[in-house]
């Protein structure tokens, strides 16, 4: 909205405009309510100090004593989780050493997460069979042994693209031996014996001798103290948002106008070249997208490698699962990510410093499965391993297809906008298509149950595909035009949002 403002009217006016607002009447309202939140729960902090049974001081001793006996007494768990950890920081093309499953190297072509909330990968074998790995299959952390570049399209239970796979590694440069580890192998933590009683004991004579451990209020107190840790904490919380509501709108959009300027979107109170493309852009990370685009880091990709480095921006990982680890499809793309990383990191670190709420970082999560939607793969190949419902699956391909749309109509260099048009294309078909016609997807409704009628699905089996070392030229397409679809917030015109 800022770029809109400053294209739109003069300084004056739009200030004038800001402070009439209706943002601006939600903001003192709010302040109101936040100090009166405030008031209430220092009052039930200082109540809640007076009536401790014990000490404070004593009580967290204790708490931590008992603490530390019971981290001690667990190892084996403290191990599993570092080895799922290790695995869940494994990416596709990634070559580790099996313990199991006869040992040897072994191709990672995917990482999930079962929905008890256990990592799983799936590795290929050079005897090309397809295993199921998982954290108890390690009595260390994997060795890694090198990586390969997997094949496109993305297919891992294809026949074909699984013989690719084991051709190329047959043909890799491993840092370790076949079946064995070699010197160069990136080792895994030897497994520490688990420490017995010699340690836990005295850990827990210790916090058993405590002043404070025999006491009938002990329990009560540890509870106690708890909660008022629990209320400090909201009160800090509620002493920052009364500051940050405190400011007015005003202040809010001149921050941002300095920030622009810092950037380059800005100069004065006039919209520089950038700044005029940023105005035309819709969406939340719009500055970081613009920014991206300007630096040439979506140029000399084909349709779905856009698609998959476009997905950065518009999707964000909420599950409570970890998130898999990132996988994009070409070197170029993989660079482009680091750099897009590495701009985003300097823009919340601006933002930050000019007290304005902080972009959300990218997420590559979504990247595998929008290649391989705009690639052409059916529906139950792209979902087979991942923890994603058709619902959740469509909203967020038809939110990346709307900012392909966009960069279409946003690119100065007409090969990307041709690519990023030709991956909207692509990625409206199927269910997707068809849940535009009937007015969006369902999470309880089962994709397969939606009715088929709308634009035709590729039918080039699967087994017919093509096998690619790299990704092809961008085709020339006309450049589809932006959406104008908001987010909630309703900018005048687009660009950067202004928020109490």
């Amino acid at each position: 909205m800022a770029a809109n403002l400053v294209r739109r009217y003069d300084e004056e006016e739009a200030v004038q405009l800001l402070n009439r607002s209706f943002a601006q009447y939600q903001a003192d309202r709010s302040v109101v309510q936040l100090e009166q939140r405030l008031r209430e729960r220092r009052n039930l902090l200082a109540d809640l100090r007076k009536g401790m049974s014990l000490p404070a001081e004593g009580v967290a001793e204790l708490r931590a004593l008992r603490r530390r006996a019971s981290e001690a007494r667990a190892p084996g768990q403290v191990r599993r989780r570092a080895i799922e950890t290790a695995i869940a920081g494994l990416g596709p093309g990634t070559v580790i050493q099996l313990e199991r499953h006869g040992g040897g190297p072994a191709v990672v072509v995917s990482v999930g997460q079962r929905r008890s909330g256990a990592v799983r990968l799936r590795a290929l074998t050079p005897g090309r069979r397809l295993v199921e790995v998982l954290a108890e299959d390690f009595e260390a952390e994997p060795a890694r042994l090198g990586e390969i570049e997997l094949p496109r399209p993305y297919v891992p239970n294809n026949r074909h693209f699984q013989d690719e796979v084991v051709r190329r590694l047959a043909r890799a440069r491993l840092t370790g031996g076949r079946g064995r580890r070699g010197r160069g192998a990136v080792q895994g933590r030897r497994r520490q014996p688990d420490r017995g009683d010699e340690e836990v004991g005295p850990l827990w004579e210790l916090a058993e001798a405590h002043p404070l451990a025999g006491h009938p209020e002990a329990e009560s107190a540890l509870r106690q103290l708890a909660r008022v840790e629990r209320i400090e904490r909201e009160v800090l919380e509620l002493s920052r948002r009364v500051g940050s509501a405190s400011d007015t709108v005003g202040r809010h959009f001149r921050r941002l106008l300095e920030l622009l300027e810092g950037w380059g979107y800005v100069d004065g109170w006039r919209l520089s070249a950038r700044g005029e493309l940023l105005a035309r852009c819709y969406h939340e990370c719009d500055l970081l997208v613009v920014e991206s685009l300007t630096r040439g880091l979506l140029d000399g990709l084909d349709p779905p490698t856009l698609a998959a480095l476009a997905s950065v921006f518009s999707y964000e990982h909420r599950s409570r699962t970890l998130p898999q680890q990132t996988w994009l499809p070409s070197a170029r793309s993989r660079d482009s990510y680091r750099t897009i990383l590495d701009l985003s990191q300097r823009l919340q670190a601006d933002e930050q410093l000019s007290r304005l709420p902080v972009t959300r970082e990218p997420d590559a999560t979504f990247a595998g499965l929008a290649y391989a939607w705009a690639s052409g793969s059916v529906l139950d190949d792209v979902l087979e391993d991942e923890e994603v419902s058709g619902g959740d699956f469509v909203r967020n391909v038809k939110q990346l297809l709307d900012l392909c749309r966009q960069l279409a109509d946003l690119a100065a260099e007409p090969a990307t906008a041709a690519a990023a048009a030709r991956a909207s294309d692509q990625l409206f078909r199927g269910v997707v298509a068809v849940s535009s016609t009937i007015g969006g997807a369902d999470d309880d409704v089962p994709v397969d149950d939606m009715p088929v009628d709308g634009p035709p699905v590729d039918e080039m089996a699967v087994d017919e595909m093509p096998v690619e070392d790299s990704p092809g030229e961008a085709v020339d397409a006309a450049p589809g035009q932006g959406s104008a679809e908001g987010d909630g917030e309703a900018p005048l015109a687009g660009g950067r949002h202004v928020r109490p």
